[in-house]
């Protein structure tokens, strides 16, 4: 069996929502007997560990090839997110509900700690947007993206230009479900990604692309620890080449506008390396 369920996003704007949540009762599954997280009750900040990181970062991979497919910029995955959908995921599997909002279980009974915004809030702050899509019983990255996107609500949260940041949680196994997936979307005041390769974990050429979010007047940017470059007019997409040495590399910009300026970066692995 296989459920999936989005939320609408939510805007704020002076800390004013302007958009509700869409949802439905929470499915009345028995909790995972197997678990043996000691999650405090309520739905804290509390960090939940992956389980497996190569599905989620997957997903993010995915989302971002469906929105360069469609014309969108991609979305940079951040920690905050991941913590917000991760904890959810394993929450649905272990006090078994399918649902956008937090419960606990208390016996047999369901009992509400928090709707969707607040528990995201509790890791990710400043939010100017935020959306939500969850997704359960689907065995692969492949299964659940499709699944979502077979979907007007979903495909809505995962083309929508409000967003700039994502983050995904995977958890399994357990619960009536087995495999549950949270795609948590937003976007912050105050910070402006740089993404690598479409937010790829990892590339085997130093030629990438490179997208930046937002409008400014002009930009520079360096490799690793390398010198910066010469102040160049702005542009959101461009062409970049790393440095051609294996591992980590890093890529840094500096954009200047009426906003002064401000500094943003990202890494990607480089599997290859100059002979």
């Amino acid at each position: 069996m296989r459920r999936f369920l989005p939320t609408a996003p939510i805007v704020s704007a002076w800390s004013l929502l302007v958009v509700s949540l869409l949802g439905q009762p929470p499915a009345s599954a028995t909790a995972n007997p197997a678990s043996t997280r000691a999650k405090p009750a309520g739905c804290p900040a509390f960090e939940v560990l992956p389980v497996n990181l190569d599905f989620e970062q997957r997903v993010v991979e995915l989302v971002n090839d469906h929105r360069a497919a469609i014309g969108r910029p991609p979305l940079k995955r951040v920690a905050p997110l991941d913590l917000a959908a991760r904890y959810h995921a394993c929450d649905m599997r272990d006090d078994g509900y399918f649902d956008h909002d937090s419960f606990d279980r208390q016996g047999d009974a369901l009992v509400f700690a928090c709707d969707t915004w607040q528990r995201i809030r509790n890791f990710y702050t400043r939010h100017r947007a935020m959306g939500e899509n969850i997704a359960a019983g689907q065995e692969s990255p492949e299964e659940a993206v499709s699944d979502w996107l077979s979907s007007d609500g979903h495909r809505q949260n995962i083309e929508s230009t409000l967003f700039t940041e994502i983050g995904v949680g995977y958890c399994a196994p357990g619960g009536e479900y087995t495999h549950y997936w949270v795609q948590n979307f937003g976007q912050r005041t105050n910070e402006h990604p740089l993404i690598i390769q479409r937010d790829y974990a990892r590339t085997d050429t130093p030629e990438v692309s490179i997208y930046i979010h937002g409008k400014w007047r002009r930009m520079r940017l360096r490799n690793d620890d390398g010198p910066w470059s010469n102040w160049q007019p702005f542009s959101n997409s461009f062409k970049w080449t790393l440095n051609w040495i294996q591992g980590t590399r890093q890529v840094c910009a500096q954009l200047q506008g009426s906003r002064g300026t401000v500094t943003t970066c990202d890494t990607i692995e480089l599997t290859t390396g100059a002979s």
